[in-house]
């Protein structure tokens, strides 16, 4: 994984106060995985995964998984500039 993605995944656990697996799945979504393929990595139902991705969504206060992405490499960059 890209290490400034990394640093931007850090940043948004600690700025959405996301848990471990939040921070996990938002990685994977990150580096384009789909829901199926996280289920399929975490060893955990597509309902859960679903879910949350759902609870995600909720706390970046976004109604689309591709949000999640945009809020990742606008953080990347951003921190890319200082």
């Amino acid at each position: 994984m890209d290490k400034k993605i990394k640093v931007a995944c850090d940043e948004i656990t600690r700025i959405f106060n996301l848990s471990g697996t939040e921070k996990h799945i938002v990685m994977l979504i990150s580096q384009g995985h789909s829901p199926k393929e996280i289920s399929e990595i975490r060893d955990r139902s597509i309902e859960t995964v679903r879910t949350q991705i759902k609870q995600i969504m909720h706390k970046f206060g976004v109604n689309r998984m591709n949000s999640i992405v945009l809020e990742v490499f606008r953080i990347a960059n951003e921190k890319d500039k200082y």
